[in-house]
Parts: C-alpha cells; sequence; structure tokens
C-alpha cells in the first residue's frame, strides 16, 4: 500500500488554524466541510498530504496494515452525520463493513492505503 491516490472530487486540504478556537480542521473539497480536530490528528494529516516519510509506522500505518494483513481493504470514508455540534464518520470495508469512526481518524486513515472515495451525507453534514 504506497501512495495516495487523486480522488476526482475530493480533497483533504490539510490542517488550518481558524479562529477563535484555533483548532486544526480538515476541508474535503469541493464542498467544504470544516472538521475541528485535534492536534495529534493534525499533526498526522499534514505529515500524510506533505508525503513525510517516518522511521516507525504511525498509528494510521498501523491500522492500515492490520486491515492488509487481515486481508482486508478500506472501501470509503463517510462522514454520516453531525449531531450536537459533533460530525461522525465511518470507514467503509470492501465486503461492507462498517466501523464507527471520529473524522480526523477515518480521514487519516483513508490516506494512508488510498480510499478511493470520502463521503459525506446526512444532517447537514
Amino acid at each position: 500500500m504506497t501512495g495516495r491516490p487523486s480522488p476526482p472530487w475530493w480533497s483533504a486540504t490539510g490542517p488550518r488554524c481558524c479562529a477563535p478556537a484555533g483548532a486544526p480542521s480538515a476541508i474535503p473539497r469541493p464542498r467544504r466541510l470544516p472538521i475541528w480536530i485535534g492536534a495529534a490528528e493534525a499533526t498526522s494529516l499534514a505529515a500524510r498530504l506533505h508525503d513525510v516519510e517516518r522511521p516507525r509506522p504511525d498509528t494510521y500505518r498501523f491500522a492500515a496494515d492490520l486491515l492488509d494483513a487481515a486481508g482486508a481493504q478500506l472501501r470509503e470514508v463517510q462522514v454520516i452525520r453531525l449531531a450536537e455540534m459533533i460530525f461522525y464518520a465511518q470507514a467503509v470495508l470492501e465486503d461492507g463493513t462498517t466501523v464507527d469512526a471520529r473524522p480526523s481518524d477515518a480521514i487519516n486513515l483513508a490516506l494512508v492505503p488510498g480510499a478511493e472515495e470520502l463521503r459525506s451525507r446526512g444532517s447537514g453534514a
């Protein structure tokens, strides 16, 4: 699992500090969906988007390698809903299995093995 795809309809633009909270966000395109993420997730996202090589696997590389070792593959990430100002996501595997996730974690994982799609649907997402 090397490289990152260039899906035609979205891209993670990377963390940006936004006032007043100063929290980083991941903004898929062309439809902008600001998602507040923690500093650790933002650092991983930025490193991945800038193709920074790490001497050891990070959490997302580890998770992707576990999926690969188990014979599973990430098909897509879906931002499925917004409730009380919190976004919820799912990682969808090739066999249709869904796993609940924080959007920042799901996006970071998708950028490791190269999921083909990032979707948002549901309540305002």
